[in-house]
């Protein structure tokens, strides 16, 4: 908003009032006593003192018009400085008796002025501390105010942001289209996607009227053929940016989500129902009586898993308390998962090694969440290993500076099988996601498409990474990294090496 002033001479140079003419006096009487001289020889007694006052009277006479000029200029210059936005730190002095008439006024003008800058630059604060895009247009569509956020949105300065419609602005027809209704008195918002630095993402797009005002010399929007006496309100349109990415991203999830659970739900359902409407019709055959059965046993198995794998991925998402640290042997752990594992290992010939560095037998975590993750990893290695090979499960310590705390350490879930194709390495901790485009292939390693998803929620509590190196047909290793877990003590201990658990 630019206001501009113009100086008045009847303002700035105020004519002074008329008083007593003493300066002609005066010279009138040093007249007379130069005229009494030819009478009287004592005539300069008259004359010099008559003279000495004349010359003093002007000198003051000049010194009263140069401070009032002083004066004039220093309000003028005040009043610039309030009116384009330097607002002046000080208060501004009170009347006084030396100042002129209009003055005192003038002043009081001035603080009025002062009280309405200060009020605009909160304004000003206030409409730049909103974190969206805000950006306002006249009746004509072009933009006349806008906050920061949208200054750094469309990364252009003010000259190149005053002025330009939002055609120029923005190539979104839908993001146009709803600027437009609210120019046209409709409060309208969408759901646009505008191409940022990140790629694309979704915006909600809010546009409301507003009246636009103007009138005389200062106004906030100037067209050339506005009246200065007075011009009526005018629709513009206030729109802002609201970011909703991530929103819309959380909406599309959940609904990939339900339609993901429907369906591996429907399968081993439908198997069910299958084998159970064979049973009822009383078939004799003792062979297929046999296979239904496991049938159903495998598909209830698998149920299992589903509904197991979907608590525990609804605990680790939907909790808002940190993991329950307590102290966990590193050895009591790789007991317990290798025997959970020795029949799914002893049915494929996999022999499952635990390499871990003596520094981890004490360790500081969640031991119901570690378990979960290792297990969960080792179960995917079981299921794509090639038979008869071995998976390892390497632990080391990562030292840290002495001094700086505990150590973190690092887990590798080595296998030689399947791998991963490099295409869908970035895509296998999504929900329901299987590398085989058929989401089947062997019975062994059909599995809920959850596990990943899992691990990556566990370490994600647990306050680290995890990362995947396979190459196709060759064979997996997924490392993940735990900060701040083991004792430097421990670390640091003499005669540290690696123990080998061979199941």
């Amino acid at each position: 908003m630019v206001l501009t002033i113009q100086d008045s001479p009847a303002n700035v140079n105020p004519q002074p009032t008329r008083g007593v003419p003493w300066t002609a006096i005066l010279a009138g009487l040093a007249a007379v006593a130069a005229l009494g001289g030819t009478l009287w020889a004592w005539w300069w007694m008259l004359a010099l003192p008559a003279a000495i006052a004349c010359f003093i009277t002007e000198l003051v006479r000049r010194s009263r018009a140069r401070e009032r000029a002083h004066r004039s200029g220093s309000i003028a210059a005040e009043l610039r400085s309030v009116v384009m936005g330097s607002l002046p730190a000080q208060t501004p002095r009170a009347a006084s008796e030396s100042d002129t008439p209009g003055e005192g006024t003038l002043h009081l003008g001035i603080a009025a002025i002062r009280k309405l800058a200060l009020e605009r630059d909160n304004l000003r604060d206030v409409i730049d501390a909103v974190g969206d895009p805000l950006l306002v247009t006249d009746e004509s569509g072009s933009v006349r105010l806008w906050n920061s956020a949208a200054q750094l949105f469309l990364a252009r300065g003010p000259d190149r942001l005053l002025g330009r419609s939002i055609e120029e602005l923005f190539t979104s027809a839908e993001l146009v289209s709803v600027h437009a209704s609210a120019c046209a008195g409709e409060t309208r918002h969408a759901i646009v996607r505008l191409p940022r630095e990140g790629g694309i993402r979704s915006y909600e797009a809010l546009a409301s009227p507003v009246a636009w005002r103007a009138s005389g010399s200062a106004r906030l929007a100037v067209s050339d053929d506005a009246d200065t006496d007075g011009v009526p309100d005018r629709a513009g349109a206030v729109l802002s940016l609201r970011d909703v990415t991530e929103l819309a991203t959380a909406g599309q999830l959940k609904t990939d989500f339900v339609a993901n659970a429907s369906h591996e739900l429907r399968t081993p359902l439908a198997s069910i129902r299958g084998a159970i409407e064979t049973l009822m019709d009383d078939s004799e055959d003792p062979g297929m009586r046999a296979r239904l059965l496991r049938m159903i046993a495998n598909n209830v198995a698998r149920l299992e898993d589903l509904t197991r794998d979907l608590l525990d991925l609804s605990r680790l998402e939907s909790t808002d308390e940190g993991p329950a640290i307590a102290l966990v042997r590193g050895s009591a752990l790789a007991d317990s998962l290798s025997v959970f594992f020795e029949e799914s290992c002893a049915r494929r010939g996999l022999s499952l090694r635990f390499e871990l560095d003596p520094a981890l037998e004490l360790i500081h975590s969640d031991q119901r969440l570690l378990e979960l993750v290792l297990r969960n990893l080792i179960e995917n290695s079981i299921k794509f290993a090639h038979e008869g090979t071995p998976i390892r499960i390497v632990g080391e310590a990562i030292p840290v500076p002495a001094g700086t705390g505990r150590a973190g350490m690092r887990l590798r879930v080595i296998d030689l099988g399947q791998g991963i194709p490099l295409a869908a390495q970035q895509r296998i901790f999504e929900r329901f996601y299987q590398v085989d485009p058929s989401r089947s292939g062997h019975a062994d390693r059909r599995g809920t498409g959850l596990g990943l998803a899992i691990v990556k929620h566990g370490i994600k509590t647990l306050g680290g990474t995890i990362s995947v190196e396979s190459v196709w047909q060759q064979g997996t290793t997924m490392t993940v990294e735990i900060p701040a877990c083991v004792e430097l003590l421990a670390v640091d201990a003499p005669g540290a090496g690696q123990a080998t658990l061979s199941k």
